[in-house]
Formats: C-alpha cells, sequence, structure tokens
C-alpha cells in the first residue's frame, strides 16, 4: 500500500506539546529521521508511525494526506446509506469515487463491498454482486477485516439470489468461522452485524433451519431498531413472520406497513416468492 503523511502536522502536533524533535523520537527512532518526515513528508516503517502516533496522542488518520481522509469520509457515508437503504443517494455517492486513485487496500475492500452490496439490493444482479465481492476478498490485508466478512456475507445472498442454495451455504460456513475468530482480529461493529444477520437469517431459513435463524433475526431486529432503520426492520420482521409461527400475523403486519413507509419491494429483499408476500398484503 502507498501511504502519504503530512510532515506538517506531525510538526504542528509536535509543537502543541511542546516537545523537541529529539524528545519526540527518544526511545522511538533518530532525530534526523523526524527531520525528514517533518521537512520531506517521508514515510517511516509503520511501527515507528504508530509510536509517534502514540506519543503525539493522535490518530494515524490525523496525519494522512487530506485525499485519503475525503475517501474515508465518503465511504463512511455511503455505507451509512446503505444501512439506511438509501441505495440511490448511496450509489450516486460512491460514483464519485475514482476506485484507481484508491490506495488504501482497506479502503479498496471497504469500496468493492458497498458496491456489491449496491448492486445485490438495488440492481438486483447477482453476478455483478459476486464480482464486487470477490474483488473484496482479492485483496490483500494481514489481518481478516470487518469487510472481508460483510463480502462473505454478500456470497451468501447472491448465491441465493441466484436459486443456488449449496453455493450459498457453503459460504455460511466460511462467514461462520469468520465469525468464530473475529475476537481474536477484529471487533465486529453494529453495521457488519445487521448484514451478516440478514445473510444468516435469509440462509438458515431457506435451508429449513427456522430454529438457528431466529437466533441471527432477533439480534437483527434489535440493531435495526438502535440504529433506526426501517428498511432493515421491515427485512427481519418479514423473516420473522416466515420462521416464527407464534407471532407471524403481527409480523407481516408489521413487515408491510414499514415496507409502505420506505416503499420497499420486499419480496426482492427476501428472496421470496413474490405472489407470497402479495398475501401478507392483503392479509395486513
Amino acid at each position: 500500500m502507498t501511504m502519504k503523511i503530512l510532515g506538517s502536522k506531525i510538526k504542528h502536533y509536535r509543537r502543541d506539546l511542546g516537545l523537541s524533535q529529539k524528545e519526540l523520537a527518544e526511545g522511538v527512532c533518530t532525530q534526523a529521521t523526524i527531520s525528514l518526515i517533518e521537512k520531506q513528508n517521508k514515510v517511516p516503517s509503520i511501527r515507528i508511525l504508530l509510536s509517534i502516533c502514540e506519543r503525539l496522542n493522535i490518530e494515524l488518520d490525523d496525519i494522512m494526506d487530506s485525499e485519503r481522509n475525503e475517501t474515508k469520509t465518503s465511504l463512511s457515508q455511503t455505507r451509512e446509506l446503505v444501512i439506511r437503504g438509501d441505495f440511490e443517494a448511496a450509489l450516486t455517492l460512491i460514483n464519485q469515487l475514482n476506485v484507481n486513485e484508491i490506495l488504501d487496500m482497506v479502503q479498496l475492500k471497504q469500496y468493492y463491498t458497498i458496491k456489491g452490496i449496491i448492486q445485490l439490493l438495488r440492481d438486483q444482479n447477482p453476478d455483478k454482486a459476486i464480482f464486487s465481492f470477490n474483488q473484496t476478498l482479492s485483496h490483500y490485508t494481514p489481518t481478516t477485516s470487518i469487510y472481508d466478512l460483510e463480502a462473505v456475507a454478500g456470497l451468501v445472498l447472491a448465491y441465493i439470489d441466484k436459486n443456488d442454495l449449496e453455493d450459498a451455504l457453503s459460504y455460511v460456513k466460511q462467514l461462520q468461522k469468520m465469525l468464530s475468530n473475529h475476537t481474536e482480529t477484529y471487533q465486529l461493529d453494529n453495521d457488519t452485524k445487521i448484514f451478516v444477520d440478514y445473510a444468516m437469517g435469509i440462509a438458515l431459513f431457506k435451508a429449513g433451519r427456522k430454529h438457528d435463524a431466529i437466533k441471527y433475526i432477533d439480534q437483527g431486529i434489535e440493531i435495526a431498531k438502535a440504529k433506526q432503520t426501517l428498511v432493515f426492520l421491515a427485512i427481519f420482521y418479514g423473516l420473522n413472520a416466515f420462521c416464527d409461527d407464534i407471532t407471524a400475523a403481527k409480523n407481516k403486519m408489521i413487515a408491510c406497513a414499514l415496507a409502505e413507509i420506505v416503499h420497499l419491494d420486499l419480496a426482492k429483499l427476501l428472496f421470496s416468492q413474490e405472489l407470497e408476500i402479495k398475501k401478507w398484503v392483503k392479509f395486513a
């Protein structure tokens, strides 16, 4: 990965703390290295850079080139739009990014994952989505990222959309393995959890494992409530109606009401028979 830093920012933070170059360098690197970083934007080893940031009490992003930070902000905003179900706005924003200018591998993973989700949920194009999710997985980073996990969840959904349950369940196994290891390598945020719960809930329901699906669906409902995303609330209540006979009637009504509010094609996002959903609407 090509990394660009702004030495002037390091100098600014150093002076704010009243540190000399020698004091900042102590136990980390040579004073000459600090001088080169500040004057010529020389990029040291990642160990030295992280130690400098720790001593200055700043984040790595605080000294990165602003273009990288702008990309990070755009990707974060696009991801939030996807979670809210505003796929049109998400598409507009991500199309403003030039993938060839994204040099950070983690950001590339995030870009392709978001692209794949939009292609799957907005465009209903599982083949293009599969290509994008595989692009996410093909870009190497030393450790597994949350975007790798989201990409595998996306592959689960894409193969379900293609009516290929066998391949979908093979990715469910991979996803479960990644989830079992996540505490050792990365922390899941609610955005990742909601997408994983969506994939696992759908796949396990399609496989006839309703009892196992309910765990993910119930968790998805709670996260969707916390995130105040009506789109995913409609999806999870719809899934719950398929899996829980006791509360099915109530959940059908809730899912249909939420879908109407956000103009959601519930059948497409539940990968379900359209006629079945039409019965729900009549029932509600």
